[in-house]
């Protein structure tokens, strides 16, 4: 099914205060890929580096209460080997800074011995300030949007396309396979086939 729980896909084992391992069960490896989806494996490495926040010295609802206010601000990262599907991926965090208002994180995501992802990741405490951002436009829960899944079924449902495009529409869908992540489009997926 479309949409698997996306917590198991960000799911961490903290091995020490800066090592953490991504099992190979909770590893999604996209169809026709050679490699685990980089997005998780970046995902991943936030979720390790956010974990240490808040120093050495710090009680946990010190920690807690860092993670709370130092949200992401900027990162840096690369992706230098592909990562495999079937391995564990270790995470180890260099906690560079530990400041008033920035915290610094380097990351390191290893495998088999080799180094496949690393990053600078910067977190800045909340703050009061100007707000460059647009409001949120009122839109529906994602919950009330067709997924992709229903959008090709709706496809295939429509009389309008032509044999070679309900088959191109079928092996879409026979492609499809579970995925930690859901995309819905607010207004709705265009049809590929509309001039």
């Amino acid at each position: 099914a479309m949409g698997a729980d996306i917590t198991a896909a960000l799911r961490l084992e903290r091995l020490d205060r800066y090592s953490y391992l991504a099992r190979p069960d909770a590893l999604w490896r996209p169809a026709g890929s050679r490699a685990v989806y980089g997005g998780q494996v970046f995902g991943l490495a936030m979720l390790a580096a956010h974990q240490t926040l808040g120093g050495t010295s710090a009680t946990e609802s010190e920690r807690l209460l860092a993670r709370e206010e130092l949200p992401l601000h900027s990162a840096h990262a690369m992706f230098l080997l592909p990562g495999r599907a079937d391995m564990p991926i270790l995470y180890s965090v260099d906690p560079i800074r530990n400041g008033k208002s920035f915290t610094t994180r380097s990351v390191k995501a290893v495998q088999d011995g080799q180094c496949i992802f690393t990053a600078t990741m910067s977190f800045h405490r909340r703050e009061t300030s100007v707000s460059h951002s647009v409001p949120m436009p009122d839109v529906p829960p994602p919950d009330a949007l067709p997924s992709t899944e229903q959008h090709l079924e709706t496809l295939l449902a429509d009389g309008a396309l032509s044999e070679s495009q309900r088959r191109l529409v079928d092996l879409a869908m026979r492609m499809q396979q579970p995925m930690p992540l859901d995309v819905r489009i607010v207004d709705g997926l265009p049809n590929p086939f509309d001039e």
